[in-house]
């Protein structure tokens, strides 16, 4: 067994969420999500999220973690 200490280089934590909030603030108007003739842009990809967010919180659902299982569709955003 290994007796080596391994020190993070830093305590953030980047996950999708904050990729997702940093990418609508530098990048709004720019398209996050193409889906045959459909795009949507950072900032409306955000939008969902929050809302999707905010009716699972009203169900009593939340927490720092919710796991989706979806096929890959639009309608997962």
């Amino acid at each position: 067994m290994c007796a080596l200490a391994i020190t993070r280089a830093s305590k953030r934590v980047m996950n999708i969420g904050h990729f997702l909030k940093q990418s609508a603030d530098l990048y709004p108007e720019r398209k996050a999500i193409l889906w045959g003739e459909q795009s949507w842009t950072w900032s409306k990809f955000n939008a969902r999220v929050d809302a999707a967010c905010v009716a699972l919180a009203r169900k009593g659902i939340g927490g720092d973690r919710v796991l989706v299982q979806s096929r890959n569709s639009n309608a997962m955003f």
